[in-house]
């Protein structure tokens, strides 16, 4: 069983309250989950398997989404997650990887049945005997938003069972206690199961002809709950092989082979449905939305599969996606932004060949205003800037946003690496200019300034009176341009601690920094992000109001352990392979 069976709880006897259909609706989705909540924490030694579990041989291989738990922690991730766990004091980790949650839990559904919000059900009586601990949840299509009420999408979720028995008989009492309730069930057979389906529009119904659809079957091995009958009964078709299944897919299988064979948790997603769905959308719309679902779909890629593990200090997430078709993919090498990011920054994420995806977008962009037929307004903008508009990106190179605290206020800004110094002189220049004639107009309220920080020249561009640079009343954003690189800054702190910032106390030169992404796939990437937990913690805690300091004080020993979050995207032929950790200490 997942969680070792607690105390047994006398029931209360068979009082009755009002209690919603869209529970009942529920409530073997929510009952099981919760039950699987503290199932995560708890394993009953059950191997692991490298691929998906049984859940995704009911799904269609075209399927939008799919989503997979292992509530069960296959292979290694019981002891990971207790080495997780062990780093937050306060813990019981052996109550929580004993019975305790199973008590707890049994006696939540207890006091829940006696209040008259829940059925008479426990974790250890009802749902433990047949549970494996494996969860998943598909999208079989791509949710319209056109359609008007919105459709809800078709969709299953999958419950993994040992014992249809024991399983059938949890469904049964269900059913039970919802048609108590003035709910009505009707049953079909189907691919030999049992479909038993919320009937529509029933008056006795406390939610009424709106109520959403609703069906289950029970397998050998899953409880299938859908959106309706269709969605039930094309889980079973596929099943009972009348369809290809996720399980078959063959870029299904080559992505989870790249990935850890003992994780907790599974997403996959298809591009290829919504940009279907778009494209149809469009064409309703009278658009012309050939060429712009084209663009989108050269720079997207057609599949990816995430999957998530534990390890001795950190929770990893690990994701292969297909390269995207066009020129804007980005290929790995290491970049010099953090060498002009102060090593105090609180986050930090950069990207190769920032200027050729910007160009794209720029090139998706005008395809929607051709699209929507307005090239003269587009023409108008372009005519007064005095080029096109990719002209003024397509001097970039690598690019990285960051944040941080100086100890006062806090500072932003961008670091952009020119490929062409002088033409984004030429481009900035040109926008500066544009942006002087408008300070010219009476009541424009923007005054532009040049100032010297070690002989580079900052523009100070200042809209508003107010003293705080990054407050509500006054915005104001600066550029400075030199050979290495292009500093632009949200307010007045960025730039000039960027300019005056010594290479020993740069970012790069952080050791902390380093190993971090190091681990995570090392400084030859494609992408690389930085979140200093601790120190945003610490900016925090400075500037909380002394009436919050007890409510703090009191979760902090369960925030403390935080330290950071570090990715890192590589290319790998045909794919994308992304790592980011979210770091305990």
């Amino acid at each position: 069983m997942i969680i070792e069976e607690g105390t047994p709880v006398p029931s209360t006897g068979p009082r009755r309250s009002p209690w919603t259909v869209a529970v009942v609706a529920a409530v073997a989705a929510l009952a099981v989950a919760i039950g699987g909540v503290a199932g995560a924490f708890v394993t009953n030694g059950r191997p692991a398997g490298a691929g998906a579990g049984g859940a995704a041989a009911y799904v269609p291989a075209d399927a939008f989404l799919y989503m997979e738990t292992r509530l069960d922690l296959p292979g290694d991730q019981r002891e990971k997650l207790r080495q997780v766990l062990e780093r937050f004091e306060p813990l019981d980790v052996d109550t929580i990887l004993g019975p305790g949650l199973a008590n707890w839990l049994d006696e939540q559904l207890a006091k829940d049945h006696a209040s008259g919000s829940g059925p008479d059900v426990t974790y250890s009586r009802d749902v433990a005997p047949w549970f494996t601990g494996e969860v998943a949840f598909a999208m079989t299509d791509y949710p319209s938003t056109t359609t008007v009420p919105m459709a809800v999408p078709n969709g299953v979720a999958l419950i993994a069972s040992r014992d249809k028995t024991a399983a059938t008989a949890f469904a049964d009492k269900l059913r039970a206690a919802a048609q108590d309730q003035g709910a009505s069930f009707s049953s079909q057979s189907h691919a030999g199961a049992e479909v038993w389906s919320l009937v529509q529009g029933n008056d006795a119904s406390p939610l009424g002809p709106m109520t959403p659809g609703f069906a289950y079957a029970v397998t050998a091995d899953q409880v299938v709950i859908g959106s309706g009958a269709d969605a039930v009964n094309a889980a079973l078709d596929v099943h009972a092989g009348s369809a290809p299944s996720l399980a078959q897919r063959a870029e299904f299988n080559a992505a989870a082979a790249r990935l850890p064979a003992d994780r907790v948790a599974y997403a996959s997603i298809d591009y290829g449905p919504m940009l279907d769905s778009l494209r149809k959308e469009m064409q309703q719309l009278g658009g012309e939305a050939d060429a712009f679902i084209d663009q989108m779909a050269a720079a997207m890629p057609d599949f990816a599969l995430w999957s998530a593990r534990f390890e001795a200090d950190r929770l990893v997430f690990d994701a292969v996606v297909d390269q995207p078709d066009s020129a804007v993919a980005p290929d790995n090498h290491a970049r010099s932004g953090a060498r002009w990011v102060p090593g105090d920054a609180i986050f930090f994420a950069d990207s190769a060949n920032l200027g050729k995806a910007l160009t794209a977008g720029i090139g998706s962009m005008q395809s929607t205003f051709g699209a929507a037929g307005m090239q003269a307004q587009l023409k108008q903008v372009e005519d007064a800037l005095g080029g096109d508009l990719e002209s003024f990106v397509d001097w970039i190179g690598d690019g990285g946003m960051v944040a941080g605290w100086d100890g006062d206020q806090p500072y932003a800004g961008l670091v952009l690496i020119p490929n062409d110094p002088d033409a984004a002189r030429e481009r900035l220049g040109r926008l500066t200019a544009l942006a002087k004639l408008a300070t010219g107009q009476a009541g424009s309220g923007l005054s532009i300034t040049d100032h010297q920080v070690d002989g580079q020249t900052v523009t100070t561009f200042r809209y508003g009176s107010g003293a705080d640079a990054m407050g509500p009343s006054n915005i104001t954003l600066q550029y400075a341009v030199t050979d290495e690189r292009v500093l632009i800054g949200f307010g007045d702190r960025f730039v000039t601690k960027a300019l005056r910032l010594g290479e020993a106390d740069s970012l790069a030169s952080s050791e902390r920094y380093r190993q971090a992404i190091d681990a995570v796939g090392g400084s030859a990437n494609a992408g690389a992000m930085f979140l200093d937990l601790a120190a945003l913690r610490s900016v925090a805690e400075a500037a909380l109001p002394a009436d919050a300091r007890s409510d703090y004080d009191a979760a902090r020993p369960y925030l403390e352990p935080f330290d950071y979050v570090a990715g890192t995207t590589r290319a790998d032929g045909e794919q994308m392979i992304g790592r980011m950790a979210i770091v305990v200490r």
